[in-house]
């Protein structure tokens, strides 16, 4: 297998792209946390715990989860 140096500009654009995912990644997982914490916040306000219920995103109600036969 015969191996070639890239160049210099286009290993800096990649350098560039995967820090820009990274950014990316760190702003999805705060917009994760902080939707989390919104929910978390209205199912307390609900009297409702979070493994009973799941979030509809499409309508924004919450739906029961059904329960298994002898739960």
């Amino acid at each position: 297998m015969e191996r070639k140096p890239i160049n210099e500009l286009t290993k800096l654009k990649v350098q560039n792209a995967n820090l820009s995912l990274q950014i990316l990644q760190m702003q999805a997982n705060q917009i994760v946390a902080e939707r989390d914490k919104v929910l978390l916040a209205e199912f307390h306000r609900l009297r409702c715990t979070f493994d009973d219920w799941q979030l509809d995103e499409a309508t924004w109600e919450l739906i029961i989860k059904k329960k298994n036969e002898g739960d």
